[in-house]
């Protein structure tokens, strides 16, 4: 999550707290690819404690897109001009700030163009959409050139260090035909992510059980020496067998893969084993924002309105639309 209120002093006090041991290192370079391995060695040797996938989404992956976003826009691509991260860790967490020598911008006035567009998200919104959606906290400093991240080992998503009580919220409406849905039930789901990060179905299909399971989604980003991507917030991994095809079925590497390109994954899914492709269709930019997963589901979470299918956490409202199509002879069982 984005909070501008929380200043770098703010942060290492949240992971100082308690905390015994404390290192310290500033790393300059000129380009992200100079700086990321040692980076990402790093951080996997102080947190080996915690899964790898977890330090990747939120450590990883934000500093990634953060030294991206200072090269590419802070010092305009300019290999001439130095990129510098600063980092503290503790056993409670990290906080690191990662600086360009750009002319900076006006956070307040950009944060608040995006939180009033939701289609920024279709396209992750000059990376706002992927700090804001994140579960470690993320703040600005020095006129927009430098971003601070803060990563807790143990809190929940954008919770301070010091729990603090907060009043409790209305609850949500709760869209009357999640009755209908069912663990193992097979679904087609449309929707759309918001800018907040949260998935939301717009049609809700009940279908005939199928064997294979798909995510037709675009691509937010991609980490091409793992062959990972991540698709609706959700980080998938190809195994090297995967077949890949271009629009015109011609055969594709991983690194040729890109963030906003649109994909149609088909594989297997198990909650063990999470969603494993096993064929990818790279398709020609759809001119609608929908996109869609189909399996069955996982969870179904009454009270909050919303579900799971193939790991993905799908939430209704108002305005979804939810259809059974099944043969009757497959809902009387």
């Amino acid at each position: 999550m984005i909070d501008l209120a929380r200043s770098e002093r703010h942060m290492l006090d949240e992971i100082r707290r308690d905390a015994p041991e404390e290192a310290e290192f500033v790393l300059c370079g000129r380009t992200p690819d100079e700086l990321l391995p040692t980076l990402m060695e790093t951080f996997a040797r102080r947190y080996a404690s915690l899964s790898s996938e977890r330090v990747f989404e939120e450590l990883n992956y934000l500093v990634k897109k953060g030294l991206g976003n200072a090269y590419k826009w802070g010092n305009g691509g300019d290999p001439g001009r130095t990129l510098t991260v600063r980092a503290v860790m503790t056993d409670l967490g990290a906080v690191v700030a990662i600086a360009d020598e750009g002319a900076g911008f006006d956070v307040t006035n950009v944060l608040g163009r995006f939180l009033r567009h939701d289609t920024y998200s279709r396209h992750g919104g000059s990376g706002f959409f992927h700090f804001h959606e994140s579960r470690s906290v993320v703040s600005y400093a020095d006129g927009g050139r430098t971003l601070l991240i803060r990563f807790l080992c143990g809190a929940p998503s954008g919770a301070p260090a010091v729990e603090k009580t907060e009043p409790a919220r209305a609850r949500r409406p709760v869209h009357k035909g999640i009755a209908q849905l069912s663990q193992g039930t097979q679904v087609k789901v449309k929707g759309r992510l918001t800018s907040g990060g949260h998935f939301v179905a717009a049609k809700v299909s009940l279908k005939a059980a199928e064997a294979q399971a798909s995510i037709d989604a675009m691509i937010q980003d991609v980490e091409t020496s793992e062959r990972r991507m991540r698709v609706l917030n959700s980080i998938v991994t190809l195994p090297e067998h995967v077949e890949i095809a271009s629009p015109e079925q011609r055969h594709l590497e991983f690194s040729a893969l890109d963030a906003g390109q649109v994909v149609e994954l088909t594989g297997e899914y198990s909650p063990d084993r999470g969603f494993v492709p096993v064929k990818v269709q790279v398709r020609h930019d759809s001119a609608s924002e929908l996109e869609e997963i189909q399996g069955r589901i996982d969870e179904v979470r009454v009270d909050e309105g919303a579900f799971r299918v193939l790991g993905i956490l799908v939430m209704t409202d108002h305005e979804t639309e939810i259809k059974d199509k099944r043969p009757v002879a497959e809902v009387a069982r």
